[in-house]
């Protein structure tokens, strides 16, 4: 029963200490990326400039704080939230 306990007390320690408690905002864009164009943020798989997006069919263009996915149309991208 011991042994047991001594396991309990253990597995307890361990998650405590695996508990993140950082309260830094969450990561939209790869590290060394923008994030925003304009107001308008751009997650990832997309990515504004050269290696911040999954392939060339995610990558968004910044021009102006307006973001656009080039897909080889030139799209303009907005915000979701604000939008009317």
């Amino acid at each position: 029963m011991k042994k047991l306990y001594q396991v309990y007390t253990l597995l307890i320690l361990f998650s405590l200490t695996s508990i993140e408690t950082s309260t830094t905002a969450p990561k939209y864009a790869k590290d060394g990326c923008k994030p925003k164009c304009g107001n308008v943020k751009i997650p990832y798989p997309s990515g504004i400039g050269v290696n911040c997006s999954i392939n060339k069919w995610y990558n968004v263009d910044c021009n102006s704080s307006t973001p656009y996915l080039f897909a080889g149309l030139f799209l303009p991208i907005r915000d979701s939230c604000c939008a009317a």
